[in-house]
Order: C-alpha cells, then structure tokens, then sequence
C-alpha cells in the first residue's frame, strides 16, 4: 500500500549547529534560503532545528528568513547545553509538527556517548521516529570510515589495543545508524564519487538507500570587472596577481607549502600575492597562525601575504573570490567536500588542490590535483595557471557550466522530489 503525498509537505531540518561562524551551519543555511526562493515553496512547510550554546549567543547568528513556513527552533539552552535531557528536547521538537521527513545534517563523526546530535541518542530517535511513521533522510557532510576513528583514538592513546576497540566501536555504531536511516545522502562536489560507492560497501547499505547530495552552487555569471577593480583598490593590491587561500586556520589546511614556494614564484612574476583569509578558532589554531608569521617574516614575503583573520561572511567570501587568479588548497588530510571549492566552482575561479582525503582524488575535472606538502608542486602548478590568461578562462568556462547544473534551485528541486519519493515508497522496510 502506498502514502498518499500530502497537499503540504512537512520537513523537519536538523542540523547539529545553529546558523553561526560555521561552513556547515552556512550550506544549511543556503539551502533554507533556496526552498523559501523556490517556486514549490507554499507546497512544502520547513521546521529547522539546531543547537545554541553560549559560544553563539543569538546577537551573532544568521537568522533564517521569516515566515510562518520556515520556522528556526533552537533546541539546546545555553543553561545545561550538554544535558542528558537534551535527547528528550529533539525528539520533543522533531514530533511537535507531525513531520513527513525528519532530514539530518550529520558530521559525520561520532559526537561521544550520549552526545544529543551525534551520538547514541540518535540510534533511539532514529527507531521511535520510524515508529511514527517519520521518514528519516541522514545527509553525512563528511564521510568516516572505521580506520578514521582507529587513528584518532592511536594518535591521543597510542593504545593500539584500544584503537582496534575504537574502530571495531564506531563500525557497530555507524552501521546501526545506517540502518535505522530510510536513506542516507553523501554530500559530495561532483557526482558519481567512488566515495559513496566505498561507504555503501563498507556499512553493507543498498543501492536503493544511498545517493548522493551535490553541493549547491551560487547562480553567477563570474566575477564583475569592476567590482574587481574597486576591491583591488581598496585592499591596495591593484594590477597583482592574486593566490587565495581560504578556510579556518588550522595545521590541517596547509597554508605553509604556499609560503614556502613564494620566494620561488616572485622571483618569475613579482605581481604575485597571497592571501590566505580565515579565522582560528582554538589555541592550537593560533600557534599555527604565529607560525605562519613567522615563516612569512623569516622568508621577507611581508609584501607579498596579505592575513585576514576574521570570520568571513558570505558576501565578504564573493569579494575575495572575485579578485583571485586561483585559489589553493594545500590541504593535508580532508575528510569532507569543501566548501572552499564549491564557491570556487560557483565563480568560476581556477582551484589548485591536494590530492587528499576521499573526495579531491576524484575531482580531476574541477580542480588541477597536486601531491600534499608539496612545495615545488605548488610553485609548478601555479607558474603555470599565473602565466596564461587563456588557460584560465578555459578552466573558467568549464567551472561555470558545471556550476549551473548544481545551482540552488535545481537542488531544491531535487528535494522536493526526493522528500515526495521517500513517502511514496511502501510501509516497509527500505
């Protein structure tokens, strides 16, 4: 027997964190901002759920559109915000509309025990929503496999005895999680990723239950000239060529290969500048930075990289993208899409990146893959997208076709269809 689709379609979307200074918290963001653009949007009524804590105080969030169809709920208070009885609070919000389809943004990672977002709760909420009647999509932001958690757990414990425990541990866990899901969503940049095809062997999940969740892309014809110009003028760097590095600043990005193949790019082409923009958010994120002051000092690039170390907001992030030649992505492990990337994609800016983690691998066609920690590959790969105009107008055409394709309304399309398909299906098990 199958269910009949309701006149208006009831969604319920949780994300582990509030809309704040978080790349995560912004791409749903993005997407709310594309369903209250949409066409369909009278058809479909939206209940967003995420955490507060008082790192993020309301004074500091992005707020959602106002309107009686979109509706932001904060679940977590900032008294107790790591309570037990925060599990009760979810599945509380979650139930209050009667929703069709509760649809988890998940990191991907396991929160610890009892960890209201992304911990055990989920596996009871998971059951007792299904209990209901509740579709439950699971779109995964970043991908974990059993060795990840293995490494983590050996790198703080060097136990190796309780490092296989670990691993052994998360697999239990994921693969419940997994299961419990109608269907789950890889987020990824390009479709057709080899990941997702290794997660569903891994975690034993059907064709039928896994897809995969394209990042949406900003509908842009590229870059204005002239705003190109005023930007330029007003960060003094008019007729330089620009190298942009962007994202939070942390050992993990990277950013010191760049700094050290300067000296060698600017004794080519002394117009060359690097901007490396983003925020760091912890001590051990501040060491780095100093670090990597130090090493601009000791190397005497001062005129040749530019820091920017606040949070960047989304109009702010255009700007940079604007004026950039390329942007680089030094990375050193990654285990997600990059949003970095997609907003590269999105302008049509040409995007240098290591070939690591387990999606760049796959993005030849998007991005110029060099080897991690590789300084002279660096300095190779960018004399050559510097020196030729025309090359980068190639890979800038290409970029702005793909993006058009994944823009934020076809991928809300896309949801609309899937939410309808997944009440569509039969009372039973996926």
């Amino acid at each position: 027997m199958t269910v009949a689709l309701p006149a208006i379609l009831k969604v319920c979307l949780i994300s582990p964190y509030p809309p704040q200074e978080s790349g995560m918290a912004e791409y749903a963001n993005m997407l709310v901002d594309a369903f209250h653009a949409a066409a369909f949007q009278r058809r479909l009524q939206v209940h967003v759920l995420s955490e507060i804590n008082g790192q993020y105080p309301k004074s500091r969030m992005l707020l959602y559109p106002p309107d009686k169809n979109f509706v932001l709920e904060r679940v977590y208070p900032t008294k107790m915000p790591n309570s037990i009885f925060n599990f009760l609070r979810i599945f509380k919000a979650v139930t209050k509309d009667k929703p069709h389809v509760a649809h988890f943004y998940w990191p991907g990672c396991y929160g610890g025990f009892m960890a209201g977002f992304t911990g055990e709760p989920l596996l009871v909420l998971f059951a007792l929503l299904r209990l209901l009647s509740i579709r439950v999509l699971v779109t995964m932001q970043s991908v974990w496999f059993p060795y990840f958690a293995e490494k983590a757990v050996l790198e703080r414990t060097k136990s190796r005895i309780v490092a296989k425990v670990a691993k052994a541990y998360f697999f239990v866990f994921l693969f419940t999680f997994c299961h419990l899901a109608n269907r789950i969503l890889i987020g990824v940049i390009k479709e057709g990723s080899m990941v997702t095809k290794r997660f569903a062997k891994c975690y034993k999940i059907s064709n039928s239950r896994i897809g995969e969740e394209p990042f949406g892309c900003f509908e842009t014809e590229g870059a204005d000239l002239k705003i190109v110009h005023k930007i330029k003028r007003r960060l003094k760097i008019t007729g330089k060529k620009v190298v942009l590095c962007f994202g939070f600043i942390r050992p993990d990005k990277g950013f010191e290969y760049p700094i050290m193949a300067l000296p060698e790019i600017i004794k080519e082409d002394q117009n060359v500048i690097l901007i490396i923009a983003g925020k760091p958010k912890s001590g051990r994120d501040m060491k780095y930075f100093s670090m990597l002051k130090s090493l601009v000092r000791e190397l005497e690039l001062e005129r040749h990289v530019i820091f920017d170390t606040r949070f960047i907001s989304r109009e702010e992030i255009i700007d940079y993208y604007s004026i950039a030649d390329a942007l680089l992505l030094p990375y050193t492990e990654n285990v997600g899409f990059s949003g970095a990337l997609n907003t590269a994609v999105s302008l049509g800016v040409p995007v240098i990146a290591a070939s690591v983690g387990e999606q760049m691998p796959h993005l030849g066609e998007l991005a110029k893959l060099i080897p991690p920690r590789d300084v002279k590959a660096i300095k190779d790969a960018l004399n050559e997208m510097l020196s030729s105009p025309a090359f980068r107008d190639t890979i800038r055409t290409k970029l702005l076709s793909h993006a058009r394709n994944y823009s934020w309304s076809k991928i809300a399309d896309r949801f609309l269809n899937l939410y309808a398909s997944m009440l569509a299906t039969r009372k039973t098990k996926d």
